[in-house]
């Protein structure tokens, strides 16, 4: 790869970093539920430094990421040496498996096909706990159908439990409950749930995703092992961002061009290409037999 293409490709990269929203501890977690987690449960520090260092995270941010996601429950650590070492706790490996399902899933379900789990916050917990886990159900899945009452068409009963339990530190939850809705189709017409998503900022988002990675789609091939490993780690965390912010809508709400469809399109065909160059770095850096392949990651 040329010393040009190469400048380019971390100017972008660098660039992406310094976006608003965009943090060190966030993109972390992105890094986590795509590249860490699915091969190994323990690592090093020192790991974690050398996969944040291509997005210019210094290593006292890293650190202090570390330090907030292991007091959220996230991680355990000991030293062993004069090095740290981090274990994935049951809940952060249940958070990565749950997001999965949604960020390399379909774009769109049909909701007449399972029954909705409902949950219903218990009026007697305080507003600010009440918001506090209602927020934490509308980032996993769930609309907002009343002041203390959340749908989702999507989320199970027993992750809705699990869910609750991980959104608030308080029992917050009344109850859960399924039911099934007549005239779906009516009710989205008359944007009975239009309250509970966005679909302008949700539109906006799919449209960044596709002017970005589509312009990255054509450099593949000059990307370095690191480089694909950014790449791909950024194309996961943008929508990553949409994708759990938003609950997945049935075909019929979009029309034939929606542009989710070119950005799940673009994902779909970029991710093997970055896999498989990032892999070889990746296999180094664990010290595992990286796959260089994902094949249920944006199948559908």
């Amino acid at each position: 790869m040329s010393e040009a293409n190469t400048s380019s490709a971390q100017a972008m990269i660098a660039t992406w970093a310094q976006r608003p929203g965009i943090s060190a501890r966030s993109v972390l977690v992105t890094i986590f539920g795509d590249t860490v987690l699915p091969v190994t449960n323990t690592f090093w520090l020192s790991q974690l430094f050398s996969l944040t260092e291509v997005f210019g995270f210094s290593q006292r941010l890293v650190r202090t990421s570390m330090f907030r996601l292991s007091t959220d429950g996230w991680f355990t650590s000991q030293r062993v040496g004069r090095q740290s070492q981090y274990t994935a706790t049951q809940l952060a490996i249940e958070e990565v498996d749950q997001a999965s399902h949604r960020i390399y899933g379909p774009i769109e379900y049909d909701w007449r096909a399972t029954p909705w789990t409902l949950v219903i916050l218990d009026p007697a917990a305080t507003a600010a706990e009440r918001t506090r886990l209602g927020d934490h159900l509308k980032w996993n899945g769930f609309f907002r159908l009343g002041t203390d009452l959340l749908g989702s068409p999507t989320v199970a009963p027993d992750d809705a439990k699990r869910l609750a339990a991980t959104g608030s530190a308080t029992p917050t939850m009344r109850a859960v409950a399924t039911a099934n809705f007549e005239d779906l189709e009516a009710l989205l017409a008359d944007g009975f749930f239009t309250h509970g998503f966005d679909t302008e900022a949700m539109q906006l988002g799919y449209k960044e995703v596709v002017e970005d990675y589509r312009a990255i789609s054509n450099r593949l091939a000059s990307l370095n092992s690191f480089e694909a490993f950014a790449f791909r780690t950024m194309l996961v965390h943008d929508l990553r961002r949409i994708k759990l912010r938003y609950p997945e809508l049935p075909a019929s709400f979009h029309g034939p061009d929606w542009i989710g469809r070119e950005a799940h399109k673009i994902a779909r065909e970029s991710y093997p290409q970055l896999s498989r160059r990032a892999a070889p770095a990746l296999s180094e850096l664990l010290q595992v037999d990286y796959p260089s392949s994902f094949a249920e990651r944006f199948a559908r």
